[in-house]
């Protein structure tokens, strides 16, 4: 095993159980979220969310073990009674010291925009289209990190249909 993480009930420790040949040890967990919801005009909603995680050691000289935040914007915009559009905008970080724990530094962004029609409840024909990116290289040693996620990872438009049968 190559090393896991474990939170006390107490929710403000954690055991990190690093990789082999390195001793298990205590250490500080703290994580907040704030989100805030805008509705500017009618029929538009924004909804902004930044979610932190912190691990660090509890030595005299405390080191950040890992950092994660996660930032996420979402958009929904309702035309008319049957059409409307949502665009969110992710943002994944992992912040990791690679001297203290088996996590890789990885950043992620993704954005996704949906047209939905919605016919009567139940029933609804939908429109969309998901990209994502990665701080990741491709090179001739294989894949490479890097600083910035700008290599696309994942594109996909699709089209989907649901209907409700009522009997």
């Amino acid at each position: 095993m190559d090393g896991y993480l474990v939170l006390h009930r107490d929710g403000n420790t954690a055991e990190l159980l690093p990789a082999s040949g390195t001793l298990p040890f205590l250490a500080d967990f703290w994580d907040g979220q704030i989100g805030l919801t805008f509705r500017p005009v009618s029929g538009l909603r924004l909804d902004e969310t930044y979610i932190y995680s912190h691990l660090g050691t509890r030595a005299e000289q405390a080191h950040t073990i890992f950092d994660n935040h996660i930032v996420r914007s979402k958009m929904n915009y309702q035309f008319t009674r049957e059409f409307s559009l949502r665009v969110i905008f992710d943002y994944n970080a992992v912040l990791s010291d690679a001297s203290l724990v088996s996590l890789e530094r990885t950043k992620h962004f993704a954005g996704d925009v949906l047209l939905t029609y919605l016919i009567h409840p139940g029933t609804a024909f939908y429109v969309g289209y998901a990209d994502g990116y990665d701080s990741i290289e491709l090179g001739s040693a294989g894949v490479v990190p890097i600083n910035s996620p700008t290599t696309s990872t994942g594109r996909q438009f699709f089209v989907k249909t649901s209907y409700l049968f009522r009997f």
